[in-house]
């Protein structure tokens, strides 16, 4: 296997290395390990100009798994792609990590908005989707009057657009939600 452990990448390498999946264990570790490329691979995640680039987000997501506090300090700029994009891969990236994070109190509204369109919209992939309930459900936690509403926006979705996800996701975040208002 291929090591850059002291080496730094250019946007073309790593561009060249995402094309190739036997390469992932190696750029999880690089970004988590190596931040100084990270801003190389922040550029192919943003940029929406080669449809390739939606495994750069991917490998973000998987960094996030493995160096949270690295990926959070970007996550203004996470937030504003996820706002924007029109990419569902990218999207669902995208709204996973936001769901790991303390969300910005100057986000959440804009996101709670963005969230609940995509999580109402039927014909968007049921893992955005899924994503999308999640951060809603972090925003609720920020914003406790909105447990209310969201108990019955997850409940009409289980019950018009019902998907294996939707409804493993959704029962969870309900039994925690009306716990939450019980008490």
């Amino acid at each position: 296997m291929l090591s850059f452990q002291n080496t730094a990448m250019t946007s073309a390498e790593i561009q060249e290395l995402l094309r190739n999946w036997e390469n992932s264990e190696l750029l999880f570790s690089h970004f988590a390990n190596q931040p100084k490329d990270f801003e190389k691979l922040l550029q192919l995640v943003f940029d929406d100009s080669q449809a390739i680039n939606w495994r750069a987000a991917w490998i973000l997501d998987h960094v996030n798994d493995r160096n949270s506090l690295l990926v959070g300090i970007y996550l203004p700029r996470i937030i504003e792609a996820a706002l924007q994009s029109k990419n569902a891969s990218k999207l669902r990236h995208y709204l996973k990590i936001i769901s790991t994070h303390p969300i910005p109190t100057e986000s959440a509204g804009f996101l709670f908005d963005r969230a609940t369109a995509i999580f109402t919209d039927a014909e968007c992939p049921i893992a955005v989707r899924v994503h999308a309930m999640q951060v809603l459900y972090e925003i609720s936690q920020m914003e406790p009057d909105l447990k209310s509403e969201l108990i019955q926006l997850i409940e009409h979705e289980m019950e018009f657009h019902p998907s294996a996800g939707i409804k493993s996701r959704g029962k969870r975040l309900l039994k925690r939600l009306n716990t939450q208002i019980r008490s």
